[in-house]
């Protein structure tokens, strides 16, 4: 999912970015072939908690490399969870990476687990 917008703020207008990161999965094909619950381990949460740092930082750093000619803000949504296992230690890597790319954009903003970071 990719996208380009426009939001107009107490009379600017601002180039908005919008991606997403779903750690390797395909959107939606998790959905087209469930015939049954399937067991989600512990172990596999661990693992998608350690994934989250690359696949950020791999949707972050696509967009800037495509050097926009016009400054924008960065929406992101991260659909990957891993059920509260690593919970603050992923916000503060989000933290962190917003920091790294902050002079790639006006402003990143990364939306994961219905939270806006």
């Amino acid at each position: 999912m990719i996208t380009e917008s426009w939001y107009k703020s107490s009379g600017k207008e601002h180039n908005v970015e919008v991606t997403s990161t779903q750690g390797g999965r395909s959107l939606g094909k998790e959905y087209r072939t469930v015939s049954k619950p399937s067991p989600d381990p512990v172990d596999n949460w661990i693992a998608r908690a350690d994934s989250i740092p690359k696949y950020l930082d791999d949707a972050i750093r696509r967009k800037r490399d495509k050097r926009y000619s016009r400054p924008c803000w960065l929406v992101l949504y991260l659909n990957i969870t891993e059920w509260d296992i690593r919970q603050s230690e992923t916000e503060q890597m989000i933290a962190n990476t917003k920091t790294r790319y902050a002079n790639a954009f006006e402003a990143i903003f990364v939306l994961w687990k219905r939270r806006l970071y």
